[in-house]
């Protein structure tokens, strides 16, 4: 139930991220705003220092952090559910332990465009990409120019966002009355881009154009320690579940074959005779099932 006294519930979700989780909660606890806020943290039953150094800061900001331990690992999928299902704020912001926010007027901004647009559901913005092994920054690429066109910002829709893949949970702001919990805890490998296109079958979103945060890639990470093929793998599990929920959507069928034959190509230059792999023939299988 949304509590009208919380204006911004900041929902974050940490597993082992003891170098990174102080500056991720810093980074919201300098925001500049007025509003009345909360932040919900899940760890996910962390076994590095993470969840003393959250028990420090929930003992320094009472009022303001509640923590969600897990007393079991439970996972990404089940721990990100019940640290949103916690969040009872107007809006709702996601930021993962290991990113941060660095632009202090971010939820501001964000807050004040849904204030003032209550037709959009969804805010988000542009981000940084820091790759910690190399110790440098990548921009967004600008997603390929768009924002020469549009340089105030995008209405995003699911369009836009199959196109592009705005994905990135440090960068969104949403409504969360238009949240259902249930409608999202049906998917058993539970992700961001679930919850997006969810959230996007209520109403269009909008990409600003400034950076607000850091999206920071480690060698501790679950998603960096995957190769090509398993992300790529990763993304056609997760629409191929959406695709089993939603068939009448064209946009998202379509999203769904781009994925699996993007899949094949780089399971050909991932693996050396890749024929011979039993793997080849599931995706043959799968491609064979999407044109029934």
């Amino acid at each position: 139930m949304i509590n009208s006294r919380v204006k911004i519930s900041v929902c974050m979700v940490t597993y082992n991220h003891e170098q990174f989780i102080a500056k991720a909660l810093d980074s919201v606890l300098s925001q500049e705003h007025n509003y009345s806020y909360e932040i919900i943290v899940g760890d996910d039953c962390s076994t590095d220092d993470t969840r003393n150094i959250l028990l420090e800061y929930e003992r320094r900001y009472p009022e303001i952090i509640r923590l969600i331990l897990q007393p079991r690992n439970m996972g990404a999928s089940s721990n990100s559910l019940k640290t949103l299902e916690a969040c009872k704020g107007e809006y709702v912001a996601l930021l993962e332990g290991d990113d941060y926010w660095n632009n202090n007027q971010k939820l501001k901004q964000q807050v004040e465009f849904l204030d003032k647009n209550t037709s959009y559901v969804l805010s988000s913005h542009r981000y940084l990409h820091y790759l910690a092994n190399e110790d440098r920054f990548n921009t967004d690429h600008e997603y390929h120019g768009l924002f020469d066109t549009y340089p105030e910002g995008v209405r995003l829709d699911h369009d836009l966002f199959f196109n592009y893949w705005f994905t990135m949970p440090l960068t969104v702001v949403f409504r969360n009355d238009v949240f259902e919990i249930g409608e999202v805890s049906i998917y058993k490998d539970f992700k961001d881009l679930h919850l997006f296109f969810c959230l996007l079958k209520k109403g269009d979103g909008f990409v600003h154009n400034f950076v607000g945060g850091v999206y920071n890639t480690h060698k501790a990470g679950v998603w960096s320690q995957l190769d090509a093929y398993g992300k790529w793998k990763a993304n056609y599990l997760a629409l191929h579940e959406l695709v089993a929920n939603n068939v009448t959507h064209a946009r998202l069928r379509k999203a769904c074959a781009d994925c699996l034959n993007l899949l094949v190509n780089v399971f050909k230059d991932t693996y050396k005779y890749p024929y011979l792999h039993r793997e080849m023939y599931w995706l043959m299988s799968r491609r064979l099932s999407m044109k029934k």
